[in-house]
């Protein structure tokens, strides 16, 4: 990563999936604006494990949706749809 970005990265943090999500459920989830683009690559059944769709219903839509903790897991991990990270900052 340091090569990627011309920065010398010293110091770093790593997130489990657990907390990250039991953190959002916690608050009640987050409210997200998605794209089409998100949108749709959110609704793929082939993202989600079995587990995981018992906790969501795969009916996201363009504009303004209330992710729960599994959810706001699988939105903060597109990279592929836009300008990424840097178009969602």
């Amino acid at each position: 990563m340091s090569c990627a970005a011309y920065l010398a990265i010293t110091i770093f943090s790593s997130v489990f999936n657990s907390p990250f999500i039991k953190v959002f459920d916690l608050i009640g989830g987050v409210d997200i604006h998605l794209t089409q683009a998100e949108a749709n690559y959110m609704r793929n059944p082939a993202l989600w494990t079995h587990e995981d769709r018992q906790n969501t219903d795969l009916d996201f839509v363009e504009g303004m949706n209330h992710l729960n903790g599994t959810e706001a897991l699988t939105y903060s991990r597109i990279r592929k749809i836009g300008k990424a990270d840097f178009g969602r900052t």
